[in-house]
């Protein structure tokens, strides 16, 4: 049987995502953050098994990897009776020469994915986020974004939920472009493993899933990241709610005064919220990010915050920013002086 050519990336995280994939645009997956479509296992996700072995990388072993071995010439003698003359070898790529071991392509690795190979691949996907160029990607790129998510909800296999998450990383590092059309998507499911971190043991995952996420939101803008987590902040507890405050707070700092200023409506009831919040982390977190907001905007931010917070809150607020000033005004002074230091000593 001929297998079915692999599907493009929109259509086939629309198929195992729900997702309206629409091929005129960037906006294949952005209305799928919350798709509830059941994610496919590995061996469904990579069931293009070939049973003849079409299209697997040839090893070793493979009978097509190499013509049969032939028996050694005679070696030929120099004029000294019984002395062989050294053989040279011939350099690599030349005939009888030594060949170059390429890796698995793209296609090889996810057609060969199975329960036992699993975390062999998505280290291998890993490897080649950064090895291979966007063009090899580009037919591949939905089949993996499918094979890493689905891992991420495989809580039971040791160890798979983390090497999904670093493959992800990698692939937010050396691929970035093709997650601007699933960004919604790629947070809704880090989103979900964060909250099923609910033990002490998996503190470290949780803490994958935050840089993790801090990657995908510094590859897409800044006013598209705030859409993804302005609705985590009005709705979730902690520890997401922290989380999703903090970046709030980083991507602020990214965004210029004007942009931040026209953002102020939407980002500041949940920050407010969140500042009244019994945990302290969370309320810590929301003081910063109005810090942040102050920082940006400066004076013009006085009548927003005067306006939501409590005479309480914001003499703790004005504390805060009042030791953010001084901190900005010595590093400043620091980096002046190491100035003046480096002209000096140039001019000695």
């Amino acid at each position: 049987a001929v297998p079915t050519p692999p599907l493009s990336t929109g259509a086939q995280l629309a198929f195992d995502y729900g997702v309206h994939a629409s091929t005129s645009g960037p906006q294949t997956a952005r209305s799928a953050a919350a798709a509830s479509t059941s994610p496919r296992s590995c061996g469904a996700a990579c069931s293009s098994d070939v049973a003849d072995g079409r299209n697997l990388p040839m090893t070793s072993a493979s009978p097509l990897a190499s013509p049969a071995a032939s028996p050694p010439a005679p070696v030929p003698m120099s004029g000294t009776a019984g002395v062989a003359a050294p053989r040279v070898a011939p350099p690599l790529g030349m005939p009888g020469g030594g060949t170059t071991r390429r890796s698995p392509s793209i296609s090889a690795l996810l057609m060969q994915c199975t329960p036992s190979t699993h975390k062999a691949t998505l280290r291998a996907l890993a490897l080649a986020a950064r090895s291979e160029e966007s063009e090899a990607w580009e037919k591949h790129f939905g089949r993996a974004l499918i094979l890493v998510l689905d891992s991420l909800s495989q809580k039971e296999i040791q160890g798979i939920r983390e090497t999904a998450l670093l493959c992800l990383q990698e692939l937010i590092a050396g691929q970035p472009d093709f997650f601007k059309d699933f960004a919604e998507v790629v947070a809704s499911r880090l989103f979900e493993t964060y909250r099923a971190c609910d033990t002490p043991a998996e503190k470290h995952t949780a803490a994958m899933v935050d840089r993790t996420l801090e990657r995908l939101l510094g590859v897409i803008e800044p006013s598209r990241a705030l859409e993804i987590l302005v609705p985590v902040i009005n709705a979730e507890s902690a520890p997401l709610l922290q989380m999703a405050t903090r970046m709030v707070s980083t991507l602020l700092q990214r965004m210029p005064p004007k942009e931040v200023l026209a953002q102020l409506e939407v980002v500041l009831p949940g920050v407010v919220a969140a500042f009244s919040n019994p945990n302290a982390d969370v309320r810590k977190a929301a003081v910063f990010c109005l810090v942040d907001v102050y920082m940006s905007l400066g004076e013009q931010a006085m009548p927003f915050l005067v306006k939501d917070l409590t005479p309480s809150q914001m003499k703790l607020v004005t504390i805060y920013i009042g030791r953010q000033q001084r901190e900005r005004e010595e590093l400043g002074q620091a980096a002046s002086f190491a100035h003046g230091q480096d002209g000096t000593q140039s001019c000695d």
